[in-house]
């Protein structure tokens, strides 16, 4: 979840203050948002609680395959050193 923010006050390691016009923060450097109790039934959030209330009687929907992982397999090449060879190929 991407992040957009205006008029931002930073404090800096050291204690300095900064003020930022806009500040954008990638959704992988986003731990957590404390939102103010306020803005709960705030007409942007409407979207998603109407989402989740269907989606707890719903099943999930089924997601498409995109392959078998990440780890390697038996009959692929360049498993752990001094492990034995698959069947069929050729020993070193």
């Amino acid at each position: 979840m991407n992040v957009r923010l205006d008029d931002v006050n930073v404090t800096a390691r050291d204690g300095k203050l900064f003020t930022l016009e806009q500040v954008y923060l990638r959704g992988s450097q986003v731990r957590f948002i404390i939102i103010p109790n306020m803005l709960r039934n705030a007409p942007m959030f409407k979207r998603f609680t109407s989402q989740t209330k269907k989606a707890k009687g719903a099943a999930a929907p089924r997601q498409k395959g995109r392959g078998a992982g990440r780890g390697k397999g038996p009959n692929k090449k360049g498993g752990p050193k001094g492990a034995a060879p698959a069947e069929g190929a050729p020993a070193k």
